[in-house]
């Protein structure tokens, strides 16, 4: 599998695959102020084209590995055009409410990026300059629906060409464990 940078898959989805569910520790000291519940983003997700509201359709498989602790948000995205491809990957790894911005050298694009949570969704953002000074502005919103089996992403990019909205959905793998 090619893994690429970040700045290489801009402009497309941010999909991901499994890693183990998250839980809260139970707190039973009346002292200690409880830890609030992680919504469960931690999982392995495949693109549900027909479901997903897309300005230009994706041919073959994507997926997305999200790891999420409540401080920080790995995620893993693999595409596969073909079953004769070698499936495309990026990743990223970003300190969740972070004051400080994650910066991804590229070739073409640096990106300086945030995540943050916001009550039971998480919102990503990043800014990208090209090396011939262009601006790329990328929101992605991430909640979860159905029983936490499915992941919305609700992209918006804006960029030289003007907004793109994209709403990627995602549907949780099960495992033979689970």
């Amino acid at each position: 599998m090619k893994l690429l940078p970040l700045s290489a898959v801009v402009a497309t989805a941010l999909l991901c695959p499994v890693l183990p569910a998250q839980t809260s520790k139970v707190n039973l000291d009346p002292k200690v102020p409880a830890a609030k519940t992680l919504p469960p983003f931690s999982g392995t997700w495949i693109l549900n084209q027909q479901r997903s509201k897309l300005t230009r359709r994706i041919e073959g498989e994507s997926k997305a590995v999200i790891q999420y602790d409540g401080k920080t948000w790995h995620y893993i995205h693999s595409h596969q055009e073909t079953p004769n491809d070698e499936p495309e990957a990026w990743q990223v790894t970003l300190e969740v409410n972070s004051p400080k911005l994650h910066v991804e050298p590229g070739d073409e694009v640096t990106f300086r990026s945030r995540i943050r949570r916001q009550g039971n969704a998480m919102l990503l953002e990043e800014w990208g300059t090209t090396g011939h000074g262009q601006k790329i502005h990328n929101t992605v919103r991430y909640t979860l629906e159905d029983s936490n089996n499915t992941l919305v992403q609700t992209e918006v990019s804006v960029g030289p060409l003007g907004p793109v909205r994209n709403v990627y959905v995602l549907e949780r793998v099960r495992t033979t464990a689970e």
